[in-house]
């Protein structure tokens, strides 16, 4: 349980010059864990989630310091496997703070998934990443986990924060006592102090803007004076405002969504310019910036479905960057609640705008049409669902006669998965 102290190790070296620190970080090298991973194992599943992640963080940091090219790969691998394989739609893992087997997620909702802690420190070590190759899909990760985990992990009336993120079927969030003060507790306060330490990045002469956060930047060492003004994701773009006196000449990286598609489009001092980048990358501008020049990117949303990895037939809907969740009522409902009165879609198509119609005078929120069954819901952001029953997963049937079907119902800590079964007519 030594955790990131390899990490703290090597953070002294740099410090202090000092080799011991070095050697000792060296020391605090768990074997078992990380060797497999330098080889390109996975050998996750079963292991506690958290106490694995600063380890991983500690090789990123090593990497730094001295250029060890394992430890990067190791770092890199443990990253892909665990954004890619082992992480559910919001960005988020673990089920009662445990992986499980990679591309196995379907039966892995309950009460206790998605520990905040976790995430807290994937953002972490996905900052270390991305200051090495500026990857779009790492900022792009970044942007799912803030989003749809961290910014929804925070009861806006009185400040508490999750330890686990349901994302059980029918579940609801279950805000901590401040004064139990458990490990997400204290980085969950910690959580909402940190939205604008990873908006920009820069290199010698580019200056990245990875999220769409309403902030404001001076890059000293050129100069740059920059303001960012969105109310993102309630609106679907953002406007760059350069407020610097004295002309900069740089290049400012735009971050093109992978979700945005291509009615993507730039603007400069009101003048279109020509995109030549595809989603999921950065789009160059260059320019001698000068005070009152204004960038304005446009990105409109577009719903989309993601099934599980091992489930086509289970899906979540997504609305550019933000995950939807069925609202199915109050949280003290517990009828509403109950796995077997979750709604299913029943519908050929994948294609959720066919049947997704906006809900009047609310953004982001969308009404079912004609596909619910027994009824039609309400889609919200799972950010704006606190006091609320919700899914964020959703069974898929074809239309005619009914089916059974088998759901994971939550458990015991630590036992393996429970199942109920219902009937869902899909005519």
């Amino acid at each position: 349980m030594h955790g990131g102290i390899n990490e703290v190790l090597a953070d002294l070296y740099w410090d202090t010059g000092n080799e011991e620190y070095l050697q000792l970080s060296r020391r605090f090298h768990h074997h078992a864990i990380l060797d497999p991973l330098s080889r390109g194992e996975d050998i996750l599943k079963g292991k506690h989630a958290n106490t694995q992640i600063p380890k991983l963080i500690g090789l990123a940091r090593r990497y730094e310091l001295t250029g060890d090219q394992t430890d990067r790969r190791t770092a890199e691998f443990f990253w892909d496997r665990v954004v890619h394989h082992h992480s559910y739609v919001n960005g988020s893992h673990g089920n009662h703070e445990h992986f499980g087997p990679p591309d196995s997620l379907n039966n892995r909702l309950s009460s206790n998934t998605s520990e905040s802690c976790n995430v807290y420190n994937m953002l972490k070590l996905t900052e270390h990443l991305f200051e090495w190759e500026a990857s779009p899909a790492e900022a792009g990760f970044y942007e799912r986990a803030l989003i749809n985990h961290i910014l929804s992990s925070q009861d806006p009336e009185d400040g508490r924060v999750l330890y686990f993120h349901s994302l059980q079927m029918g579940g609801h969030k279950s805000f901590q006592d401040p004064f139990w003060f458990t490990c997400c507790v204290g980085t969950g306060m910690e959580n909402h102090s940190k939205y604008g330490e990873a908006v920009y990045y820069h290199s010698d002469d580019e200056l990245f803007i990875t999220q769409f956060i309403a902030s404001s930047l001076h890059w000293r060492e050129k100069g740059l004076i920059l303001r960012q003004v969105t109310a993102f994701p309630e609106e679907q773009g953002t406007n760059l405002e350069i407020l610097n006196d004295a002309p900069v000449n740089a290049t400012l990286m735009l971050r093109y969504p992978a979700w945005a598609g291509k009615n993507f489009s730039i603007t400069l001092n009101g003048k279109k310019i020509r995109v030549r980048k595809s989603p999921g990358s950065f789009v160059p501008v260059r320019r001698n910036w000068q005070r009152g020049d204004l960038v304005e990117i446009r990105m409109p949303f577009s719903p989309r479905l993601e099934a599980m990895p091992d489930n086509p037939g289970r899906v979540a809907v997504c609305y550019g960057p933000l995950v939807l969740a069925g609202d199915l009522g109050p949280a003290d409902d517990s009828l509403a609640g109950d796995p077997l009165y979750v709604p299913g879609l029943v519908t050929a198509g994948r294609d959720p705008s066919a049947w997704l119609v906006p809900s009047p005078g609310e953004p982001n929120t969308f009404l079912t049409e004609g596909v619910g069954r027994p009824e039609d819901a309400v889609l919200r952001p799972l950010y704006k669902l606190y006091d609320r029953n919700y899914t964020v997963y959703w069974d898929v049937y074809p239309a005619g006669g009914s089916v059974t079907v088998k759901f994971a119902a939550d458990k015991s800590h630590y036992a393996g998965p429970v199942f109920g079964v219902r009937t869902v007519c899909i005519r």
